[in-house]
């Protein structure tokens, strides 16, 4: 297991201010090679498209995709106000994060990788790096709501859940709110459950 992740989050729990680094290579298919940089608001209509790819994925028809389609758009300004964080391989873009600081805490907004490309090891990489971005930032406790289908995911990555908020579905489904105190021990435990070997830049 590598110390360092990508120049940016130590397994002291201590965030560099660099820039994302890369490559990475996917210690489960070493063919794969993964770069993370920072989003760009001009890539928002690429990554609304990937979203809901994703959450397609899951199975859902396409009443209930036109229900959270409000949900999944990816507006420019949230790459301005927030930070977005791309995930590409070979230069295709295959996941990424949104995460909102708002003084101490911050809201991981959103968190999609491509269907054919989950369970690879990419989301836990972009959940890291919202991480360090947060803690770097100041923030003492990250929360999202989420789909009910990926809390086993967040669990694995630390986060606990505290409630419940009423889908705009309807019909009684409701999504799960999770949360995670952030210290540099809680960032050292997500980062030694990735499998990533990193390379040096």
């Amino acid at each position: 297991m590598a110390t360092g992740f990508g120049g940016w989050c130590f397994a002291s729990g201590q965030c560099s201010s660099g820039q994302y680094a890369g490559p990475f290579a996917l210690a489960k298919n070493a063919s794969d090679v993964l770069v993370l940089r920072i989003a760009r608001p001009s890539e928002a209509q690429a990554l609304t498209e990937l979203a809901i790819r994703s959450k397609r994925g899951w199975g859902y028809d396409e009443r209930f995709m036109e229900l959270v389609m409000p949900d999944m758009i990816v507006h420019p300004e949230y790459l301005l106000t927030g930070r977005g964080i791309v995930a590409e391989d070979s230069g295709t873009v295959v996941g990424y994060a949104i995460v909102k600081v708002d003084g101490k805490r911050a809201f991981l907004r959103d968190l999609f990788v491509e269907p054919n490309r989950q369970r690879r090891g990419i989301g836990k990489a972009l959940f890291l790096k919202a991480l360090c971005y947060a803690l770097r930032m100041g923030v003492e406790l990250l929360t999202l709501s989420g789909d009910p289908n990926a809390v086993a995911f967040y669990e694995r990555m630390g986060m606990r859940k505290v409630g419940e908020e009423l889908s705009r579905v309807g019909g009684g489904r409701v999504l799960p709110i999770m949360a995670l105190d952030l210290d540099p021990v809680a960032i050292q435990s997500a980062e030694t459950s990735v499998d990533i070997s990193i390379a040096d830049e």
